[in-house]
């Protein structure tokens, strides 16, 4: 720039600014203004910089109603962006120097607010006492205060932080976006030496008390979504999942919103029957529940679900210390039949609407947020910190750590904080529930377990291992007489502490059993065929199900709940049934879920294969196995063979070009025939059904990572297997004089090749 050098002209404002009666509104008018200030122009600084004129200039912000209409728009955005430049001379006048001057701009905080407007209220007319922020005036406030924190970070903290009211002044104007804005960057303020201590400063001043309660049911659902989105940002900036994502950590905030005296009053609202809006605040909340879950799961490393659905990868998720959500979990899981009840009746669907298929049910949004909730209750009770007994719980966090932790948060006087820190706490148990206590299914598959626990195992990790083997065999002998909370079986003769008390995780668990909550999620999958957004979340419950451990906890009653209750297997096969026919139909349609299906087969077979005592053993006296047998070896064998086809159809016949070049032609070593030769070639091996190695890692796995497509189940007695041994090497013998034809084949191209290039 020419400036620098000294060989620019001098501008207008300079002649402008060497008279002494020189108005701040004759320099505002001036073009060159704004170019000036961002060049730290020292004349204009100078000016600036008088007390009575940057008085002036703050006050075009805050009384936007006293200026003209040509000047009311004009004026506070150049004072805005005048001290935007954050020219240093400017912040130290209203930081330091004259603190009037700030104490009048935050002044304009103090405008009386009209009260929370509830549902039954009239809407406000535009005649009334209250002098409502515009969202254009709250952004000019909000930039100059965050230019303000940003330059003077120390000072403008002790200033927010002398009087207790101004949280509450933020906190009643927050339907404005800019003040909310404001709100989160002061709780992003604890990243920064200068303003450690703010988050417990507003935790100690209502901050969380005043955004649950925004969430009563009784209040518009614009104060529903004010707070969840405050509430969502400031669980998203405290997350402890990600290393490589900024974070202020574990804090106040987090503790007092997952603390039971909190969960308690959100659930309550969320399930408030008599309220006109409890569905806002059921849907808000489920929100607000989700992200805790999802920003503080200790486990996500270990969940390939969680990696694949949210995007994350393992590498990225270092030692972060978890965060205990046993007192959550524990108040959700006693709410899970309230939850269940809405599932069945919702009281946001009325009735049936016109579609596009003509009138159908609708799902609603209700319904769909309590199931992303089961879904999300899942996940959460499967992290280990919340299924380990009381002395190992959190193992993989260093004692080191844990005591250096607790040191720091003690020296901050942080009593909440300290005392969630994991440092072997039994606040992850509850009672057990007795066997007379139990419902009478839950009873029934107590039972169950206990004449075939220990059995199913014999194909598993412990297989190969003789001492694990005696291990086990020497617990299943003492399971049947006292059985541990680590194994599915429950009976009152065990009077141990340990029998007594029950992991949340599992506790979960068994009310998902015993509130019959997958057989209802089963039926709303298979109820609306066109809600692929429903479909998902249902198998990613079953896929979680599925894949835990059916030697140790509930998750196997959970299991066998969805065979015996929900009817699963049977009810895919007359979909199956259901979707042929549509598709015989003229203009017919496959429906909406059988992808889905086709994922959740491969996830019933996996697990009969797997367990076949414990659970094919437990349900086939309710389940039509030899159905579900003959459904695998047709219609979903014939499923998978039809979608391992190529999208673009066989491979093209020898009549057809090559699509090359006149260059790649030329370049092609081949002449005429060894090319008609290598033609058929490669023909005959696709009509044989044999692709080549690329094309067979690109084909395989691809839908469940097996590679079943042409495997054959039959029952026996208690299990799931493959054909029998003689057919078995009757394949494999056929697969080995395909493999000597090929190499035949092979030999006899490479022979013609050579006596063509001859």
């Amino acid at each position: 720039m020419f400036w620098r050098f000294g060989i620019h002209n001098p501008s207008a404002l300079d002649s402008l600014l060497d008279r002494e009666d020189i108005e701040l509104e004759t320099i505002l008018e001036e073009e060159d203004l704004l170019q000036e200030a961002k060049s730290h122009n020292q004349k204009l600084i100078d000016y600036l910089c008088k007390p009575d004129i940057l008085a002036q200039l703050l006050s075009y912000i805050t009384a936007t109603d006293d200026l003209e209409e040509p000047k009311k728009f004009k004026y506070p955005f150049l004072a805005c962006e005048i001290i935007a430049c954050e020219i240093p001379q400017i912040v130290d006048v209203i930081v330091l120097e004259k603190r009037q001057l700030l104490e009048d701009f935050w002044a304009l905080l103090d405008r009386p607010t009209p009260p929370r407007r509830k549902v039954t209220d009239p809407v406000p007319s535009s005649d009334n006492d209250f002098t409502v922020l515009d969202s254009l005036q709250a952004s000019y406030f909000c930039r100059v205060i965050s230019v303000l924190l940003t330059k003077q970070t120390a000072e403008m903290v002790n200033f927010i932080r002398s009087d207790p009211d101004n949280l509450q002044k933020i906190l009643s104007h927050l339907h404005a976006s800019a003040i909310m804005d404001l709100l989160l960057t002061l709780v992003r303020l604890e990243e920064i030496q200068e303003g450690k201590g703010m988050v417990q400063w507003l935790s100690q001043n209502g901050l969380l008390d005043d955004l649950i309660s925004r969430l009563d049911p009784y209040l518009d659902s614009e104060e529903h979504s004010i707070a969840q989105q405050c509430l969502c940002e400031i669980i998203r900036m405290s997350q402890t999942s990600l290393m490589e994502s900024p974070s202020i950590g574990l804090n106040e905030l987090i503790v007092q919103l997952k603390s039971e005296k909190v969960m308690k009053t959100l659930v309550n609202y969320m399930l408030d029957a008599r309220a006109p809006n409890s569905t806002s605040t059921l849907i808000n909340g489920v929100t607000i529940i989700i992200d805790l879950i999802r920003h503080n799961n200790s486990d996500m490393d270990s969940d390939p679900m969680l990696n694949t659905s949210y995007g994350y990868q393992a590498a990225q998720i270092l030692g972060h210390p978890a965060v205990s959500l046993a007192d959550m979990l524990h108040v959700l899981a006693d709410r899970v039949g309230d939850f269940n009840t809405l599932l069945i009746e919702p009281k946001s669907v009325t009735g049936p609407i016109r579609t596009t298929l003509g009138e159908q049910m609708p799902l609603g949004f209700e319904r769909l947020k309590i199931c992303e909730l089961f879904a999300e209750l899942l996940h959460c009770s499967n992290m280990s910190n919340l299924n380990t007994p009381e002395n190992d719980k959190l193992e993989h966090i260093p004692e080191e750590m844990e005591e250096d932790e607790a040191d720091d948060m003690q020296s901050q006087g942080s009593e909440t904080l300290a005392a969630d820190v994991p440092k072997g706490s039994s606040d992850t148990k509850v009672s057990a529930p007795s066997a007379h206590d139990l419902p009478a299914d839950a009873k029934e598959l107590l039972k169950e377990d206990t004449n075939t626990a220990g059995r199913d195992n014999s194909n598993g990790s412990n297989k190969d291992d003789k001492e694990d083997d005696s291990v086990a065999a020497e617990s299943t002998v003492a399971d049947d007489q006292s059985p541990s909370t680590d194994v599915d079986l429950a009976t009152p003769t065990d009077q141990s502490s340990r029998s007594n008390d029950l992991v949340i995780g599992d506790y979960l668990k068994t009310q998902f059993v015993e509130h019959k909550v997958m057989p209802t999620c089963i039926k709303l999958f298979f109820d609306f065929p066109w809600n692929n957004f429903l479909h998902y979340v249902i198998y990613d419950m079953l896929h979680q199900i599925f894949n835990g451990r059916m030697d140790k906890g509930y998750n196997r009653q959970l299991a066998i709940s969805v065979f015996k209750d929900g009817r699963l297997t049977d009810k895919m096969v007359e979909v199956q049934k259901k979707n042929d026919e549509e598709c015989a139909k003229p203009n017919g349609m496959r429906l909406g879920y059988m992808g889905h299906l086709t994922f959740i087969a491969d996830e019933i077979i996996k697990l009969f294969e797997g367990f076949p005592e414990t659970v094919v053993g437990a349900i086939k006296d309710d389940v039509d196995l030899d159905r579900w047998a003959a459904y695998c070896n047709e219609e979903l064998k014939q499923t998978k063979e039809r979608d391992r086809l190529p999208l673009g159809g066989a491979r093209p016949n020898e009549g057809l070009g090559t699509g090359l070049s006149e260059d790649e032609e030329d370049d092609d070593a081949m002449d005429g025939t060894a090319a008609s030769q290598y033609s058929r070639y490669l023909a005959q091996r696709g009509a044989d059904g044999h692709v080549d190695e690329d094309d067979e890692d690109e084909a395989e796995h691809w839908i469940s990572g097996r590679d079943d497509y042409d495997r054959d189940y039959q029952q026996y007695q208690n299990s799931y297997d493959l054909r029998n041994d003689s057919e078995t090497m009757n394949d494999l013998d056929n697969i080995q004089d395909e493999g000597d034809d090929e190499e035949e084949e092979e030999e006899e191209f490479r022979s013609d090749e050579e006596v063509n290039s001859k």
